[in-house]
């Protein structure tokens, strides 16, 4: 049996170079700093720039030569790729162990007009993975086609999964799917929206290749070695189930906030400042600055400026992030792209998903809006937690829980912190606020007093509505928890999943009969707790927990 090899794009040479060419930069800076220091253009400039161009070369006919020796091709039942340019390694991946199939653009290939595409499997290693990092659109789509196809065919022998019929009954009511696909999916994939073949396309494509086996059921690779679906099989297609429109991006930014984010940029401004400026400049524009704004009202002032640049820069973080956000169902398969400058797509099966996480900053939870985070299971090291909507309202979170994600819960808890535990929840504030209160009243006298007080008084707030909101909720296999700082976060997640399961509790906390719930899943070795619970709650969701276990074990 003959087998095409396939490459990836001959861009992936440029791709390479400029990796290259970032990795020396050192060289050029290294040279430009020592002509700027009235070296001129001296010898050592001259071989400084020499050995730049030199191992740019080399690296370039390195890369060159590994592009050519780096092919893959598909097999009956794996994916086989074969790279090395001086010692030959082959991979292949099983389809019965590819998780997910997805398509990303980064900046660089964005700017070179191709995409990367990310093959993932199960167990938390990378070795399983792969990743073919230039591809033209087209053929991106096609692979991803073939291989998603592939990947469902294995299931369905395995018995795993039913036929096309009983999945049309069983599958989940989409109430927002849209109605015009083609024209949707005839727009490029650089669009940041949509599959770059049209209907129309696809068929055409998958039409010109005559390797089709006769017998219902059974993979089959043609004489080019390229995989087809199962005869009688529809092919995978991608619909729209929802896009965030561009108002509801704009409102989005709008409630977005992160202080840590806004302080750790003025500190990047201000230390960047110091080191451009010359030299005593940027000490003559504070002590200018200090002439006009004195004591409280600098304070004030300087607190107020880190609150608009925070919420600037994070409004326009939001933006680049989540633009284009998408969501499409390919089979039972989902599928979530957004990105601005960075195409991202996380292509997952809804059984794959262990917790969902219902996140409601202060200002989105009094405007009534939400984010929903899922954890899901993945091989990636940096582990990402994808997000299935950035921006709904509060009561429709449910709904789009039982049509995308079944079984998972969105509920307010019922085993709270008794009325004893809320001295635990407010000391800590009271003693960080009465110190930085006498701190201020030493430096600035009835003003740090106010200072603190005002302090005091927010972090109480704080503290009181986290006593009043935090707890747990068991419902059948769902265990339901519920936290509140300034976020409010409700986690909902399957007892199967649950990998670790542990209470806690100081010894102050013991004799008060409260204990803190901490467990542990799997996907992106993500913790969940919840504070002081009654020891009486905590032994009922303890007994939960036991008796569900030693139940699956009898089974």
């Amino acid at each position: 049996m003959s087998r095409q090899l396939h490459r990836m794009h001959p861009l992936y040479v440029a791709f390479a170079i400029l990796r290259t060419i970032k990795n020396l930069a050192f060289l050029l800076i290294l040279a430009v700093v020592r002509i700027l220091s009235g070296d001129g253009l001296s010898a050592s400039v001259y071989w400084t720039l020499g050995g730049f161009v030199l191992l740019l070369v080399l690296s370039s006919l390195y890369h060159l030569g590994t592009w050519r020796r780096f092919t893959y091709h598909a097999e009956e039942d794996r994916f086989v790729i074969q790279s090395g340019l001086l010692q030959r390694r082959e991979k292949a991946i099983y389809y019965s162990r590819i998780h997910s199939v997805s398509i990303e653009q980064p900046l660089i290939q964005r700017l070179l007009g191709v995409v990367q595409l990310k093959i993932e499997t199960p167990g938390g290693s990378s070795d399983g993975d792969a990743v073919l990092e230039v591809l033209s659109a087209a053929e991106a789509e096609r692979l991803q086609q073939v291989l998603e196809q592939a990947v469902v065919a294995v299931d369905r022998e395995a018995g795993s999964l039913p036929n096309d019929a009983a999945v049309e009954q069983a599958g989940c009511p989409v109430q927002d799917l849209e109605k015009d696909q083609a024209s949707d999916r005839e727009q490029s994939y650089s669009s940041g929206e949509n599959y770059p073949y049209s209907d129309e396309k696809r068929q055409t494509d998958e039409s010109a290749d005559p390797s089709t086996d006769s017998s219902a059921g059974r993979r089959s690779v043609s004489s080019a070695g390229r995989l087809t679906a199962p005869a009688g099989s529809s092919p995978v297609t991608a619909q729209l189930l929802y896009r965030l429109t561009t108002p509801q991006l704009l409102r989005a930014a709008l409630t977005e906030l992160n202080l840590g984010l806004g302080l750790a940029f003025i500190a990047g401004i201000y230390s960047f400042a110091g080191d451009i400026l010359p030299g005593g400049l940027l000490n003559q524009l504070m002590d200018n600055a200090r002439g006009y704004i004195t004591g409280i009202q600098a304070l004030l002032g300087a607190v107020l400026i880190g609150l608009i640049f925070a919420w600037l820069l994070s409004l326009v973080l939001f933006i680049v992030k989540y633009a284009g956000f998408s969501v499409y169902r390919s089979g039972e398969r989902l599928s979530v792209r957004y990105g601005l400058l960075e195409r991202r797509q996380f292509v997952f099966h809804p059984k794959h998903v262990q917790a969902v996480t219902v996140k409601e900053s202060l200002i989105r939870r009094w405007l009534g809006f939400a984010q929903i985070q899922l954890h899901v299971v993945s091989s990636g090291k940096d582990a990402k937690v994808p997000v299935l909507h950035p921006f709904i309202r509060s009561s429709e979170v449910q709904g789009l829980l039982d049509s995308m994600v079944p079984g998972f819960l969105y509920r307010a808890p019922v085993y709270r912190s008794p009325s004893r535990a809320l001295w635990a929840y407010v000391w800590p504030s009271l003693l960080i606020s009465g110190i930085l209160a006498a701190v201020g009243t030493y430096f600035l006298s009835g003003y740090g007093l106010m200072i603190g007080i005002l302090l005091a008084a927010i972090l109480l707030i704080l503290d009181y509505g986290r006593y009043r909101r935090s707890g747990a909720l068991l419902d059948g296999e769902r265990l339901i928890l519920v936290n509140r700082y300034v976020s409010h976060s409700t986690h909902c997640i399957l007892w199967k999943h649950i990998e670790a399961f542990r209470f806690t509790g100081s010894r102050l906390q013991r004799r008060q009969d409260l204990l803190s719930l901490h467990l542990y899943i799997a996907a992106g070795h993500a913790t969940f707790q919840t504070n002081r619970l009654d020891r009486l709650d905590a032994d009922q969701v303890s007994r939960w927990y036991s008796r569900t276990r030693r139940a699956a074990g009898h089974e």
